[in-house]
């Protein structure tokens, strides 16, 4: 690539003496990190690594492809996630020359990404009939499909993707989920367990091997909490049947789940994640990986709650009682997970709950902005955030609650792990763990669910909610 600099530029006169001119003069860069021209200082660093070209040698060196610099721009705006400008650039290749195949394969992704899932597997359905065994568009098909809540449609593509390439993980994981969402756990843990062999996971680094389910009654398993801190808390219902299993039972988790894993009495023994003597155990499992080798299916899915406690050492405010009921409100999860706008309800359409003025209402919602917090006190919705510190803490809170009402979160996951009353609100694109067409969440029999019947349709859901918190705190006072 080439840059043009106005500087100072030594030139060799006669006799060999060194003069000095102002010129304009064009450099070739030798740098890989430099895509394209710029205009340099003649401070720069780059120019200790560059040399002079004659301006009449230019004219040797072809320019840039136009062809190339759209494609290389519409790529750009695809990893920015400027979807729509992708797309664009994308649809304005094609009519020049409609089979380019990776042209093809990236609008339909583009064209999933911004949930155009009809256009997406047009454009993908013709990618794989001009190549078959491109197995990544195979699987971006299964995830179009998914979206189109298709999951028929969504597994053979991914059995496709799978076909083309044996070792397609994300294919494998992504089948795996649609799997679990259908309910069928046996070939479902066996697919997700390929997330291991995807780049956005990193693997626990020990010699120890992982556990297979074989007998391990004279050994010690470290079992790891893995993804969100709500995941950790739905799986760790399996922690007594792998206690029954070995000699001795290492839990290793973030620290705000240290003190809800150390009050179980099957864990011996609690560390945080860091450095750990090599021998401190013999083999180790990650907790999600715990429902596979136990074989654990629909049918024999342990649901008694709870399975978690709150040690009395933990202190929390005392919540006034007044006689009214207890209500906790969560209508938001961690922004950076891959599906968060489907599965956070604005503030605003949340606060229409608070409209029953017989009930007293507090938000377990963690962090608050500013401007949060003001709707809330706007609301009479008393905010508990500084309060939660731990999930000991946070649940020690719930246990004074009469109901909770949340979207997809962990606090859902632990009001369920210790049977407080709960409703989680979902859309339609919600993850495997409430299954399909549920009512009552076969992991916590106390949490009711409530499903948008359009996705995005928050109002129309919380009106529900409100009806169906109205008739369970009025069955449980007159039970």
């Amino acid at each position: 690539m080439f840059s043009k600099l106005l500087s100072f530029v030594r030139l060799h006169g006669a006799g060999g003496r060194a003069t000095q001119e102002l010129l304009p003069s064009r450099f070739l860069i030798h740098n890989p990190g430099l895509r394209y021209p710029a205009l340099l200082d003649h401070n720069d660093p780059l120019l200790h690594t560059s040399y002079s070209i004659p301006d009449e040698a230019i004219k040797d060196f072809t320019p840039p492809d136009a062809k190339q610099l759209r494609r290389e721009a519409g790529i750009q705006h695809h990893r920015r996630g400027e979807l729509d400008q992708a797309i664009a650039v994308y649809k304005e290749i094609l009519q020049d020359e409609p089979d380019d195949i990776f042209m093809l394969y990236h609008l339909g992704v583009a064209l999933s990404g911004s949930e155009q899932w009809d256009d997406a597997i047009q454009h993908l359905e013709k990618t794989v009939a001009l190549q078959a065994n491109h197995s990544e568009a195979h699987n971006s098909l299964g995830h179009a499909h998914a979206g189109k809540l298709d999951f028929e449609l969504a597994v053979q593509s991914y059995d496709n993707a799978i076909a083309a390439d044996q070792k397609y993980a994300t294919a494998h994981f992504n089948k795996g989920c649609v799997l679990l969402k259908q309910g069928q756990f046996d070939e479902g843990w066996k697919e997700y367990e390929w997330r291991w062999d995807m780049p956005s996971f990193q693997p626990f680094n020990c010699p120890q091997p992982k556990w297979q389910g074989e007998d391990i009654s004279d050994k010690t398993i470290l079992v790891h909490t893995e993804q969100g801190n709500g995941d950790a808390i739905q799986f760790a219902r399996f922690l007594p049947l792998v206690r029954a299993r070995c000699k001795k039972l290492i839990v290793v988790c973030t620290e705000p789940l240290r003190l809800l894993f150390k009050e179980m009495d099957c864990v011996d023994e609690v560390r945080l994640p860091g450095n750990l003597p090599a021998n401190l155990f013999d083999v180790y499992c990650p907790i999600m990986s715990l429902a596979g080798v136990l074989k654990i299916n629909y049918d024999n899915l342990p649901i008694t709650t709870p399975y978690v406690s709150i040690s009395k050492q933990v202190v929390v405010p005392e919540l006034p009682n007044n006689g009214r009921k207890k209500v906790a409100l969560v209508w938001a999860g961690c922004p950076t997970q891959q599906i968060n706008h489907h599965r956070s309800c604005p503030i605003e359409d949340m606060m229409a709950i608070t409209k029953n003025s017989q009930y007293d209402f507090y938000s377990c919602q963690l962090p608050l902005s500013e401007e949060h917090k003001v709707i809330l006190a706007n609301h009479t919705v008393v905010a508990l955030e500084q309060e939660l510190v731990s999930y000991s803490h946070t649940g020690a809170l719930l246990l004074q609650m009469d109901i909770v009402v949340s979207v997809c979160t962990s606090v859902i996951h632990l009001a369920g792990a210790l049977n407080i009353p709960a409703i989680v609100l979902l859309s339609p694109h919600a993850d495997w763990r409430w299954l399909m067409d549920e009512k009552t969440s076969s992991w916590y029999p106390n949490t009711s669910i409530l499903r948008q019947q359009n996705s995005g349709d928050w109002k129309s859901l919380i009106s529900a909610a409100s009806q169906e918190l109205n008739e369970r705190l009025n069955q449980d006072s007159s039970g």
